[in-house]
């Protein structure tokens, strides 16, 4: 039976919704950069940045995997008990918390200060409540509260920092203390939300489907952090923390289409989900396929322009990292790419099938990237990204059963990246030449904005299939 005009209403809303507040968010942060790049200088923001990679891991070993897409296999099978699933994912992350920390901190001391130990453990608990609660919002398609409160958090965070540092000559420490108390204030909301309906935090039959969901998951959700990050950590070590600020800056021209992929996320992977377990395969394959041509088209636009956006964003001793941010633009099309065959594999039951190649991507960019960086600098890091990138969408890929391959057409979507990828990664030739590299933005603007134009209709059909 079709859905009605009235039933789609909420799920087309919300994707909407989730793409205009992704990109708000991504807009202020790149628009307060300039700011933060001149006041702390690339060495201070080096070390934020490295920071902010310790912050991801941590957060991808707390959230137990809950983070990413397998929470919403968890509220599908306990539909109607979304509260009491939620609050005890929490407890789940409160009995990892007590089991790391013996291991964890003794680490971190040794990388970062302990103040900035405890305020990254407080942080990331409270991120974790922060997306449990979102998760329960996309999946009940209420979007005003998560994306009210996700623009609180990504206006809020820089502003506020802003005037500590105005006030305060504290260096990068306000930029984290300022961001730490706001997610501190929104984890402490969600957490009452959560816990609100009288759940506990260790429900028993909660903690062991929890675990039997995301143990043998673990592997892949501490891969995924490992990748985002193994590259920064790799410059950081290998050239310092002032290179690691210039990468820092290339990192966030780079993924800034993170954001459509995120936004998409909402509606996307509960449809895949739901249509790979019904078999539909052909009608993800062609949105998948469209969604990674639009992500390939406009990637080219900041390759293009990167020498001028980093000299809006940042000082002149930041501008080395422009030559990462071709590479970096093309690792987020290929993450998109797999989650399909992720998603597939998820439906299926196949866990081992998800972390294994998964674990093997991101072991490859750990002992890749260092390689490249000390030969081939900031460059080389970014480059090691874009390869294990590569192979983490091609292993997926592989590992599909044969019924289940017709979700994707691995080669098609493969020579796609391949080609933008050679495309790309040459335009870095041209960046002493801004007149020419103009004229190629002003040619190729038309085609990206077609591109661009399909995102509606991805969003809209993505939307209205979740609730079919």
């Amino acid at each position: 039976m079709q859905p009605s005009k009235a039933s789609l209403r909420r799920p087309v809303a919300a994707s909407v919704s989730y793409t205009v507040t992704a990109a708000v968010g991504k807009a202020a942060a790149l628009l307060t950069l300039p700011f933060f790049t001149a006041r702390l200088g690339a060495a201070a923001y080096g070390r934020y940045a490295l920071y902010l990679c310790y912050e991801g891991i941590l957060f991808s070993v707390l959230s137990v995997g809950l983070g990413g897409a397998a929470i919403y296999r968890a509220l599908q099978q306990y539909r109607g008990e979304e509260n009491r699933l939620l609050a005890s994912a929490f407890g789940l992350s409160l009995l990892v918390l007590l089991l790391c920390l013996p291991i964890a901190l003794p680490l971190l001391i040794k990388r970062l200060a302990p103040d900035l130990c405890a305020v990254l453990f407080l942080q990331v608990l409270a991120n974790v409540s922060f997306t449990l609660y979102g998760a329960k919002c996309r999946y009940t398609y209420r979007y005003q509260p998560i994306c009210l409160l996700n623009l609180c958090a990504e206006l809020l965070s820089p502003l506020l920092s802003m005037l500590v540092l105005l006030s305060l000559p504290i260096g990068e420490r306000a930029r984290i203390y300022v961001g730490a108390a706001v997610s501190v204030a929104l984890g402490v909301f969600s957490l009452f939300a959560l816990l609100k309906h009288r759940t506990r935090l260790f429900d028993k039959e909660m903690l062991r489907f929890l675990l039997s969901l995301q143990l043998p998951l673990l592997p892949h959700y501490l891969s995924l952090s490992l990748m985002a990050e193994a590259a920064r950590l790799s410059v950081e070590r290998v050239l310092g923390s002032e290179a690691l600020g210039a990468y820092a800056v290339a990192h966030s021209v780079g993924l800034c289409l993170s954001l459509v992929t995120a936004s998409l996320g909402g509606a996307f992977q509960p449809w895949v989900l739901r249509k790979s377990a019904a078999g539909e395969h052909a009608r993800v394959s062609d949105a998948t396929e469209r969604i990674t041509l639009l992500l390939l088209t406009v990637s080219l636009l900041p390759i293009l322009a990167a020498p001028e956006i980093f000299s809006v964003l940042a000082p002149r001793d930041y501008l080395g990292g422009a030559a990462a941010v071709p590479a970096l633009c093309f690792t987020v099309p290929l993450s998109f790419l797999a989650t399909a065959p992720i998603l597939a594999k998820l439906g299926a039951g196949r866990r081992a099938a998800i972390s294994l190649p998964s674990l093997f991507a991101a072991l490859s960019q750990l002992a890749i990237c260092p390689y490249l960086a000390a030969r081939l600098g900031l460059f080389g890091a970014a480059l090691g990204a874009l390869i294990s990138y590569f192979l983490f969408f091609l292993l997926h890929a592989a590992t599909l059963k044969k019924e289940q391959k017709r979700i994707i057409n691995a080669n098609k979507c493969f020579l796609f990246c391949l080609l933008f990828a050679a495309v790309g990664l040459a335009v870095p030739v041209l960046y002493p030449h801004p007149a020419l590299r103009l004229l190629l933005f002003i040619l190729y603007l038309p085609a990206a904005l077609l591109e661009l134009l399909s995102l509606k209709s991805i969003l809209l059909e993505s939307a209205s299939k979740a609730r079919a």
